[in-house]
């Protein structure tokens, strides 16, 4: 989504009660961010707004409202635009294998070689990317839970070649209906 990045994940992880929630209110806005609660329409329409205008923004949205804004923004010929291709199974196995991460036989990804080095970079080095920037236990809460997806819109993000550590350009493009896409 314009370097945007959708990712599904849960809060409920973290929240043991409704006070606890609350208490992590008041945290979030003394960060200098909102709470807000609304229904799935307007949601929608405010992660669609943030998009077009090109702001930055993260939004913790329900499961339907992500497919509802997945189902918007990865049209048919913006996935032909980004030359998405399906992920392959062997590439999968070894993201399953070296990263412990599961559910991916339905993610999409550009490859890109590398302009210095014509190192590949694909769905592959981008979890090895996301785990070396934020941890593995980041990219599991991202990938693995179920119940809040959360829709980062217009972050700047680089695939970073893991072999001569230059920037490949263009970004890459990928979706995972699972919950992560860009």
């Amino acid at each position: 989504m314009g370097g945007s990045h959708l990712t599904k994940g849960s809060l409920k992880e973290g929240v043991k009660s409704p006070s606890n929630l609350f208490d992590a209110i008041p945290a979030v806005v003394r960060g200098g961010r909102a709470v807000i609660s609304s229904g799935d329409e307007a949601i929608v329409a405010s992660v669609k707004n943030a998009v077009s205008s090109g702001s930055v923004a993260t939004f913790y949205i329900s499961h339907k409202q992500f497919e509802m804004v997945v189902r918007w923004y990865w049209t048919n010929e913006r996935i032909a635009r980004y030359k998405l291709q399906p992920v392959s199974g062997e590439e999968i196995a070894r993201i399953s294998s070296e990263f412990g991460i599961k559910d991916g036989a339905t993610w999409y990804f550009n490859r890109r070689a590398c302009d210095f080095c014509g190192k590949e970079y694909g769905a592959f080095e981008f979890i090895q990317q996301g785990i070396a920037e934020h941890g593995k236990e980041m990219v599991n809460f991202i990938l693995g839970s179920k119940e809040v997806s959360v829709v980062n819109v217009n972050l700047p993000s680089f695939a970073i070649c893991p072999q001569c550590k230059n920037i490949i350009l263009p970004a890459a493009a990928y979706h995972m209906p699972v919950g992560y896409s860009c």
